[in-house]
């Protein structure tokens, strides 16, 4: 009964939050260091290297989707996500981000994932710090239930070819790999396949507290009270 209580809630805010964030741009900022205000969570893999590139092509190594499931550690409205990257070459693309809800970290974005969000931006008009970190920060927050899985998609807009931008990643570690895990097509979406190394990911936004105890308690202790006082009299 709980965890199918867990689950409408999950689905209900899900909903909610697709209701509200449809459309508009997603801004696209560059920095030279890693994100610290309203910083969520993270997943940082201990070894790092620009081993692929987001690419408008097909060829090699290049991905034309790519994307990164993780678990979020709170309920909490999600504003932003930053990934680390190097060189630039697609100044000024257009691109789609795209958020999923999914029943387990192994699934994909074709495994019945949920959409929830989905929006456009262009990537900087020109090259940022390299190495550096490029931060997407939502038109509209998404709401994130705790230790519901999440994934987030990137793809080009349109069928110009050329051009990549380059990414970290690492090898993860087991701990890592229980909440996150990256995925990516070179067949325009057509498939998806997942690997065992991570991006340098930061998920921002702010806490949703939950209720108190006290908060909780009061309306029983007030019943209690009136249910008293009217046996009295």
């Amino acid at each position: 009964m709980i965890l199918l209580r867990k689950q409408i809630l999950v689905s209900l805010l899900a909903a909610v939050g697709f209701a509200s964030s449809v459309s508009a741009a997603v801004l696209v900022e560059t920095h030279s260091g890693a994100p610290t205000d309203d910083l969520l969570f993270s997943v940082s893999p201990p070894v790092l290297n620009q081993s692929y590139s987001w690419s408008r092509s097909s060829e090699g190594a290049n991905l034309i989707q790519f994307g990164q499931s993780f678990t979020a550690s709170e309920n909490a409205k999600m504003a932003a996500l930053t990934i680390r990257t190097g060189m630039l070459s697609t100044t000024g693309a257009p691109f789609v981000l795209n958020i999923y809800l999914l029943s387990s970290v192994n699934d994909g974005p074709l495994q019945g994932g949920e959409p929830i969000y989905t929006s456009t931006g262009n990537l900087p008009s020109a090259q940022g710090p390299r190495p550096g970190y490029m931060t997407f920060t939502l038109d509209n927050p998404v709401t994130l239930s705790k230790e519901a899985v999440y994934l987030f998609t990137l793809s080009y807009e349109g069928d110009e070819t050329g051009g990549s931008l380059g990414f970290f990643r690492g090898e993860g570690t087991p701990e890592d790999l229980s909440g996150s895990k990256f995925w990516y097509s070179t067949n325009g979406g057509a498939s998806f396949a997942s690997s065992v190394v991570l991006l340098d990911l930061y998920i921002q936004g702010t806490a949703i507290p939950e209720p108190s105890l006290t908060l909780l308690l009061a309306p029983g202790a007030a019943s209690m009270f009136f249910m008293r006082r009217r046996r009295t009299t």
